[in-house]
């Protein structure tokens, strides 16, 4: 055998070899990738992001389950004291992501929004000039139980 030939005998070796590496190294890249979060320690900011978002799940899923009486109250509370219109309330219920699936949407908010400033709560009305406008009262709760 010529040192050519022996040379490049030796290259297809090693380049069979490169490839069975390179192949192994992948599989145990995805086996620390899979065992990584078990057995070692996470940062305190992955902790919190998965906490965060697990929490963010889960009001998902209880959104998934409140009404319009709920939406409107917790879309007002985060505006204290700002006055809306029947109108301004559907839209930020709406953009909150809460969806009116009646026929007539704005029969039911007014609807509920009588109904809310009637009974004791933090959903308050009043009449000017003949129009009617709601705000969120947030010591309400407070202000009642003491």
């Amino acid at each position: 055998m010529t040192p050519l030939e022996s040379a490049k005998a030796e290259r297809d070796v090693l380049l069979k070899t490169k490839v069975e590496i390179e192949r192994k190294l992948d599989a145990i890249e995805q086996s620390i990738e899979i065992l990584s979060p078990v057995y070692e320690p996470q940062p305190a900011w992955k902790k919190d992001l998965v906490t965060a978002l697990s929490a963010g799940q889960e009001a998902i899923d209880r959104a998934k389950n409140y009404g319009l009486t709920d939406a409107i109250e917790r879309s007002m509370s985060g505006y204290p004291a700002e006055v809306f219109s029947p109108t301004g309330i559907r839209d930020l219920v709406v953009r909150d992501g809460f969806t009116i699936s009646a026929p007539n949407p704005m029969a039911v908010v007014h609807q509920a929004l009588k109904r809310m400033a009637s009974k004791p709560g933090p959903i308050r009305s009043f009449a000017k000039n003949g129009r009617v406008g709601y705000f969120y009262e947030p010591n309400w709760v407070a202000s009642r139980s003491s």
